[in-house]
Order: C-alpha cells, then sequence, then structure tokens
C-alpha cells in the first residue's frame, strides 16, 4: 500500500510541474485531454490514478518519458 500511495504521489507531482509549466488552466487542460476538471484536480492531488491513456498523452503531449512520469529519472 505505501509502495502504491509513493509512486501516485510521485507520478501527482509530475503531473502538476507539467501542467503548471504550461500554465494551462485546468478546465482548459481537461477538454484537450477529454476528460474532466475533478479527475485531472484528483490526478494532480495524487488521489486518483490516471488512467494509461491520460500518461500516454501527457508524455506525447509535453515530449517526456514514462521514467520521468513515474519518477525513475529527473531527465525529461
Amino acid at each position: 500500500m505505501f509502495c502504491r500511495l509513493f509512486i501516485m504521489k510521485i507520478i501527482a507531482d509530475r503531473l502538476c510541474g507539467l501542467h503548471e509549466g504550461v500554465k494551462l488552466w485546468q478546465t482548459r487542460f481537461a477538454e484537450l485531454v477529454g476528460s474532466t476538471q475533478s479527475s485531472i484536480n484528483q490526478y494532480k492531488q495524487g488521489q486518483a490514478s490516471p488512467p494509461f491513456k491520460l500518461l500516454l498523452w501527457y508524455a506525447d503531449y509535453f515530449n517526456v518519458s514514462f521514467d520521468y512520469i513515474f519518477g525513475r529519472t529527473d531527465n525529461p
């Protein structure tokens, strides 16, 4: 359980940093990814696990690796 929460926190921190780096409003960002503002907020807060499809979208949109999103490297 601890490991899952730790990984969710890392992912949440990375998604939050990527999101804020481009200064998109959560509502607009949710529209781009086909989600809701509430869901995006939950992912960024580490309260829910983002689906693989969304993680793939983040990696493609921000041109970062999955290793970066999952905290395995600090090099995007």
